[in-house]
């Protein structure tokens, strides 16, 4: 199917990168850029509540904030933004996450877990579970039910949330009900179809994949971690049902389509659905693409009919 229109204006908008050094990338700058677009409001934004918690996580602590509206259900929604583990927070995911709430129906919680390259490879996923955690103990606080938990991301948010439900399964915690991931990192990739095919001129151009790869990880080891390369896992059988969301032309499709396959090769419940039309992060283009917008409710209304069955 051809690229969404909405999205095809996008990608024609950007200026051309195929030469562009990712060394040059000052970061302190663009997350600078990125904290002053999302303080902008925009008119569609659904009317939530918020309230903000500190968690205490080894070596620091770490931001949450949860969303409700004034008919959410007691399920609960841990959330995990995107950003390749190096951009993203709780502020710039604030309208997606609020518009979560409103579509599904769940309180939110989203984490800002720790970034690289300050914090590297595994700080982003001991802080994730570390949240996860932390909102099972609070759930009177929350309001939330525990036999009602999701986790869900996107990209390197996926990731997280991925890595989590491993970690419960490998510690013995108890694990979420449902797991509900888009476009999720599930490890390193340099063979697939849709690596090939869709690695420039797509949001997600290869050099800066390797460039986050490069800022998140410490030694090339980590790459092979199964809370990093979680198809490198050595079982996945027990695992919570899951839904994934793919996009048509995004690198990332195939090794998360595997997974899937993964999963429901080891017994585990697993839902592929791909986004026709869709690249990369086009959860963060919910608000210009009316079929990008479509995709996420369908995602919140699963969830939603999930976590209340």
């Amino acid at each position: 199917m051809p690229l969404d229109p909405v999205l095809r204006k996008t990608l024609d908008a950007m200026p051309d990168i195929s030469n562009f050094d990712y060394n040059l990338i000052k970061i302190d700058d663009y997350r600078k850029t990125e904290a002053y677009e999302s303080r902008k409001t925009r008119p569609d934004t659904p009317n939530t509540d918020t309230q903000d918690f500190v968690i205490e996580v080894d070596g620091g602590e770490i931001g949450a904030r949860l969303y409700s509206t004034e008919n959410s259900s007691d399920a609960l929604i841990v959330f995990f933004h995107g950003g390749g583990f190096v951009f993203g927070s709780i502020d710039s995911y604030d309208y997606i996450c609020r518009t979560m709430a409103h579509y599904s129906g769940c309180r939110i919680l989203s984490v800002g877990y720790r970034l690289a390259p300050e914090h590297k490879f595994p700080t982003a996923v001991n802080d994730a579970f570390s949240a996860y955690l932390w909102a099972r103990e609070h759930s009177s606080e929350l309001k939330a039910n525990m036999n009602r938990i999701a986790v869900s991301g996107d990209s390197a948010g996926g990731n997280l949330a991925a890595a989590v439900t491993l970690m419960c399964k490998d510690t013995g915690k108890p694990m979420p009900q449902l797991q509900l991931l888009f476009y999720p990192v599930v490890g390193y990739d340099n063979a697939s179809f849709s690596q090939s095919e869709y690695s420039g001129g797509y949001n997600l151009d290869n050099p800066y994949t390797k460039w986050f790869t490069e800022m998140y990880i410490r030694e090339s080891a980590d790459l092979l971690h199964p809370y990093y390369s979680i198809l490198n896992h050595e079982n996945l059988s027990g695992l919570p049902e899951t839904i994934v969301f793919t996009a048509e032309y995004d690198t990332l499709r195939d090794p998360a389509e595997t997974f899937v396959y993964r999963l429901r090769e080891a017994g585990t419940e697993a839902t592929g659905i791909r986004a026709l039309g869709m690249f990369h992060a086009f959860v963060s283009h919910i608000s210009t693409s009316i079929a990008a917008r479509n995709f996420f409710r369908m995602a919140c209304g699963l969830a939603s009919q999930k976590l209340l069955k």
